[in-house]
């Protein structure tokens, strides 16, 4: 079973190249912080209060990397706005998003590939190994579009973070991807979580939108500069 982190990474990962798509560059460490955030929120640790996070059970959860980012918001010692965190999360997340592909890359979902050039530059990349896992996911978020009945809470907050981070068109078809965008938005509308979960949920899909924009604008700004 894997979180809703990792099915997001897994998606997120160019299957051959095993780094991160170029459409995701910019939203995926922000999309895996909201992932986090909203599991938090599933699994009853935290919820939303307006828009701020607060922590309502202190029991750690088993998963390390989620348990680790738990801990974090529960010895903060102040309540901040689930924007906040997702931001600030977002942008320390490549050491997680490392530790999460070589735990896969362990159960033979990915496999580790060295790389090097110029004999001075070395780096590893994670490309699929097994790819039944993802077509699994894949399979599972397509069904769940095609249903006329809303999907599982953790369904829809995937669904929601893929549309957040850009990632529709690498996910499905092209021919679907606009009518999927569209269903994934008007499904989100809904509210169809508990009271306890749709606040957070709610706030982090506006606080992943809000910091992928700001790290686009970043971006922008210094490429114009140079």
């Amino acid at each position: 079973m894997f979180t809703i982190a990792e099915e997001l990474l897994l998606l997120g990962l160019h299957d051959k190249k095993g780094n991160v798509v170029a459409r995701a560059t910019n939203t995926l460490d922000f999309g895996l912080a909201g992932a986090f955030i909203g599991e938090l929120a599933l699994k009853e640790r935290i919820t939303g209060d307006g828009k701020k996070l607060i922590v309502i059970d202190t029991t750690p959860v088993e998963d390390p990397y989620l348990d680790e980012i738990f801990q974090e918001i529960k010895n903060s010692g102040k309540e901040r706005k689930i924007k906040t965190w997702v931001e600030k999360l977002g942008r320390r997340m490549k050491h997680k998003r490392k530790g999460m592909t070589v735990r896969m890359a362990e159960r033979g979902v990915l496999k580790e590939k060295k790389n090097e050039f110029l004999f001075a530059f070395k780096w590893k990349t994670y490309p699929t190994q097994d790819a039944s896992y993802e077509e699994e996911i894949r399979k599972n978020l397509a069904e769940a579009l095609e249903s006329e009945e809303t999907p599982e809470p953790r369904t829809l907050i995937l669904l929601s973070l893929i549309d957040a981070c850009d990632l529709v068109k690498e996910v499905f078809p092209k021919e679907e991807a606009k009518k999927n965008k569209k269903k994934i938005k008007k499904l989100a509308k809904q509210n169809p979580y508990g009271k306890a979960v749709n606040q957070a949920v709610e706030a982090t899909h506006a606080a992943v939108y809000a910091a992928v924009g700001a790290a686009v604008a970043a971006s922008s700004s210094s490429n114009s500069s140079s």
